[in-house]
């Protein structure tokens, strides 16, 4: 997170009025301190400057990281005291009120999350509101299965084959 970053950030207008986040802040607190986060660490471009059609504020400003946008569990539990699974819950309401997608892919340590920003929150409580495309949650490792040898004794138990001459 060594990366530099302009001093300037802001946000869409109407959010703080929105159905959206009235029920982010409802569903976990913190989502909103980590919506934050992840808009600070998106890098905005202008493109009007490309030759783009300058007009609308939106139109004139993309994302240029949008969908490799990385805010690791380490880093925000040590700098922002955030636990594990606290910012799994945030995560996991940001997804499914539609602030975010989110990618699993591996990386240096395992695995990690790669987000994206979608304005999907913008029709939440409307019809036109598309819930999140569904994503495998299942553990990496597979997780316990019946019959495993995790979590019991790994003794490797010997078919006798004596007799009993009496």
């Amino acid at each position: 997170m060594s990366k530099k970053r302009s001093n300037k950030f802001w946000i869409e207008r109407g959010l703080f009025g929105s159905d959206a986040y009235r029920a982010l802040t409802n569903k976990c607190r913190t989502a909103c301190v980590v919506l934050g986060l992840l808009w600070e660490c998106r890098q905005m471009e202008d493109v009007s400057k490309y030759g783009g059609k300058p007009g609308k504020r939106e139109n004139d400003w993309v994302i240029r990281n949008n969908g490799q946008i990385e805010l690791p569990y380490r880093y925000v539990r040590k700098r922002y005291k955030i636990p594990n699974t606290t910012y799994s819950r945030a995560i996991q309401a940001l997804e499914e009120i539609g602030f975010v997608d989110i990618k699993k892919v591996p990386g240096k340590h395992g695995w990690k999350n790669l987000f994206t920003l979608v304005d999907r929150w913008k029709a939440f409580g409307t019809d036109e509101y598309k819930p999140p495309a569904e994503r495998d949650r299942t553990p990496i490792n597979g997780g316990f299965k019946k019959k495993n040898q995790h979590g019991q004794k790994f003794t490797v138990k010997m078919k006798t084959t004596a007799v009993d001459e009496s």
